[in-house]
């Protein structure tokens, strides 16, 4: 008997040392990675250095990862089409969420609605995208031109990207059977804007949606 209560005794020390242990590593954790508690919600009228209206267009994350999503947003408003595209996403009547999120950088970016008959028939969808803050602004893929022949696909390119399939969900003028196609075409746009303001010589536009991703966290 005296033997089974030492062993009892010794068990029962090692699972609260275990336990202890894992309390610390969870401390570590939380000092390092941004807890749900820590999370807020912007308007993203309320962080731009452009913005003095608009409703409904959110930014969700940790401050910091709000404040990169929101100068890459600044940075699209700057183009023609960025700033047709966000003022008609501004202007919809349904809301916009773009959220910090790890689990879309495979796809570089996801974005996502109710699927019904309102993404293509003028009424809309409340629209979330799932987008990596972490990414460098010389973004996280490469995708490829008409030549087969990998080019950039920037922080910039990726989030336009992520906001023209937004803009046709919220105002119902989504293509079901051609999403990608529809969003491609207006990249190209953008990166031709892009290109020109920049004073780039070779402007390189996408073909297809193929992409590899190319930066690891």
């Amino acid at each position: 008997m005296l033997i089974r209560f030492i062993i009892a005794i010794v068990v029962l020390m090692n699972v609260l040392v275990a336990a202890g242990a894992s309390a610390n590593s969870l401390s570590l954790v939380k000092a390092t990675w941004p807890s749900d508690a820590e999370r807020v919600r912007r308007n993203y009228r309320d962080t731009s250095q452009f913005l003095h209206s608009g409703y409904g267009f959110y930014l969700d994350g940790a401050p910091a990862q709000i404040a990169k999503i929101s100068r890459w947003l600044d940075k699209i408003y700057q183009l023609p089409i960025g700033r047709q595209t966000i003022d008609a996403i501004m202007e919809s009547q349904n809301r916009l969420i773009v959220r910090h999120s790890t689990y879309a950088l495979v796809a570089s970016g996801r974005t996502s609605a109710p699927v019904t008959r309102h993404l293509s028939d003028g009424v809309g969808e409340d629209v979330v995208i799932l987008f990596d803050a972490r990414i460098p602004d010389e973004g996280s893929h490469h995708v490829y031109d008409s030549h087969r022949q990998p080019i950039a696909f920037n922080a910039l390119h990726n989030l336009f990207h992520e906001l023209s399939h937004a803009n046709h969900m919220l105002n119902g003028s989504w293509l079901y059977f051609d999403s990608e196609g529809q969003a491609i075409r207006e990249e190209n746009v953008f990166r031709r804007q892009l290109a020109e303001m920049l004073g780039l010589d070779k402007i390189e536009l996408r073909v297809g949606q193929r992409g590899r991703q190319v930066w690891f966290p």
